[in-house]
């Protein structure tokens, strides 16, 4: 059977579904509206500064990696994922042989996923399909455990006399997804809106929540479809030009009752014909965004910060005006937060470091560094890197 589409002139979709009636992509936000168009001239304006700074290979590294750790901890604790930011980073950066819990190993598919779909979005006529997302869902699901779910395969309960039910009271009450007959073409469909979408000069910053929020409402596989709806949200973005900005997983993190919340309510909306019914959720994400934006200009300064200082301790060093001692301090409290002098000498490596030394050979290190304005006391009597 094939199913008839109807392609209306305001962006619309209409698709008829085998059991659930018709099923409307659709815009659903004004264009023109004042608030939206503030908001994509912030983002636009925001990153069009950014993309005119001369950054070095080493700064790019830094930001690449910012944004991956901040999109694996985000998208995976969104799924209830128990791993903290710090032991995300370091999971990620293990080889694949390394992984033993099942924790580190959702982590790291993630990792894989974000990295394949990075080099894939940046790739020269690269677009969406289903062999894509597809194989976004098989890297995330791989040697995940799940009683239906088969990576890279769409839903199929039609003979398992199985309903499939998605959300909660808590955000919104749950709702019945479409069936897997319907699945394979309402996600044909979606790719073939989003193609109309590019065709018509929308914007990548509102395209990539919209697909987002219908490839969340169609739910095609049994596990792992916030995951790999971030995904495509992100591939959109990247290919869009929006680089890093894949971190937005995490600012749903930091409000996931809200990110919840919208994507029912706009569904809700779209069911009730509500006029303009997407403006929430996609409002929400370019906040996101914005949010962002702002961020990695901060966060370019601050590594560029980084960067002078570990120069000047460079110099420092080779011409003997600071000490291995000195050296090993300053690298520890580069790779950790402020802290009292009076803990950091109950750490190993400063003991380590000054076994044997007396302390007027520790008073002086310290005293050389605050001197060559290497190192302050802040107010709450923390030592910290002076930048």
């Amino acid at each position: 059977m094939n199913t008839p589409l109807d392609t209306v002139p305001n962006y619309d979709l209409r698709v008829e579904t085998f059991k659930q009636g018709p099923f409307t992509f659709r815009l659903g936000l004004d264009l023109d509206t004042l608030d939206l168009r503030l908001l994509l001239t912030e983002i636009r304006v925001a990153h069009d500064l950014f993309r005119k700074l001369t950054l070095g290979p080493e700064v790019l590294n830094q930001l690449q990696n910012d944004a991956t750790v901040s999109s694996v901890y985000g998208t995976n604790s969104i799924e209830g994922g128990l791993l903290t930011e710090e032991q995300t980073r370091k999971t990620i950066q293990l080889d694949e042989a390394e992984i033993q819990e099942l924790e580190q190993r959702r982590a790291f598919n993630l990792k894989k996923a974000y990295d394949y779909s990075r080099a894939k979005s940046r790739t020269t006529g690269w677009h969406l399909d289903l062999n894509f997302i597809r194989k976004l869902h098989e890297i995330v699901t791989n040697e995940i455990p799940h009683v239906r779910d088969h990576p890279g395969l769409f839903r199929s309960n039609s003979n398992e006399n199985v309903t499939t039910w998605v959300g909660g009271e808590r955000y919104g009450g749950e709702y019945r997804p479409p069936e897997p007959p319907d699945i394979p073409n309402l996600m044909q469909s979606l790719i073939k809106w989003h193609d109309s979408l590019v065709e018509a000069k929308i914007s990548p910053l509102i395209r990539a929540p919209l697909v987002h929020f219908y490839y969340e409402i169609i739910h095609p596989f049994y596990d792992g479809n916030g995951r790999v709806g971030r995904l495509i949200e992100a591939s959109l973005l990247e290919a869009g030009g929006y680089k890093f900005t894949s971190g937005i997983s995490q600012y749903y993190y930091e409000h996931v009752d809200k990110y919840f919340l919208l994507i029912n309510q706009c569904r809700k909306d779209g069911e009730r014909k509500k006029e303009n019914p997407n403006t929430d959720f996609v409002m929400f994400h370019l906040a996101g965004i914005n949010e962002i934006m702002h961020k990695m200009h901060d966060r370019n300064n601050k590594i560029a910060e980084e960067l002078l200082y570990k120069s000047r301790v460079s110099e420092l060093m080779s011409s003997s005006k600071i000490n291995s001692r000195q050296k090993t301090i300053i690298d520890q409290l580069l790779k950790s937060e402020p802290n009292t002098k009076e803990n950091i000498s109950r750490e190993s490596w400063y003991t380590s470091t000054y076994l044997g030394k007396v302390d007027k050979t520790r008073q002086r290190d310290w005293a050389k560094l605050v001197e060559l304005q290497l190192i302050r006391i802040d107010n709450k009597n923390r030592v910290c890197i002076y930048y």
